[in-house]
C-alpha cells in the first residue's frame, strides 16, 4: 500500500511569538494541530513532530491524490480566520512530502519530507514542496 508522508512547519513561527506572544504563538500550534485532525480522514495519521511540525501520514492514495490532499491542509490553514487569535495575525505552513517509492524506509521517507519543508522555504513559504 502507497504511504504518503507529509511534513508540515508552521511559517515565521518566531514572528508570531515575537509580534503577537507567546500566548498568540501556543494558540496558533493548537488550532493548526486541530485543523489537521478536523480534515484529515480517519485512516490517516497526524502528529505533532517537535516545535512547530506536524507529520501526516496518508494511506492509500495515488501521488497525485496525495499531494493534492495534502495541499488541502495547506490551503485550510492559510483560509481561517486566524483574527480570532490576535487581530492582524495570518498564519501559513510550508510542507514538504514524499511517498513509500520514493524513499525505502519510513525514516528516509521522513527525512526526505523534512529537508523538502526547506525547500518550500526558500521557495517563497506556504507552498507543498514533493520533489528535490
Amino acid at each position: 500500500m502507497l504511504n504518503t508522508i507529509a511534513m508540515t512547519d508552521i511559517d515565521f513561527s518566531k514572528h508570531i511569538n515575537d509580534r503577537f506572544s507567546h500566548i498568540a504563538g501556543n494558540r496558533v500550534l493548537a488550532q493548526v494541530g486541530e485543523l489537521i485532525q478536523r480534515s484529515k480522514r480517519e485512516c490517516d495519521e497526524a502528529i505533532r513532530f517537535g516545535g512547530e511540525e506536524f507529520l501526516l501520514i496518508v494511506s492509500g492514495l495515488s501521488e497525485p491524490a496525495a499531494y493534492q490532499y495534502i495541499d488541502g491542509f495547506r490551503l485550510a490553514i492559510s483560509a481561517w480566520d486566524w483574527s480570532t487569535v490576535a487581530p492582524g495575525l495570518t498564519v501559513t505552513v510550508s510542507i514538504g512530502a514524499s511517498d513509500s517509492r520514493d524513499a525505502h524506509t519510513p525514516e528516509l521517507a521522513i527525512g526526505r519530507a523534512d529537508h523538502r519543508i526547506y525547500l518550500a522555504k526558500q521557495r517563497g513559504r506556504n507552498r507543498l514542496v514533493s520533489t528535490g
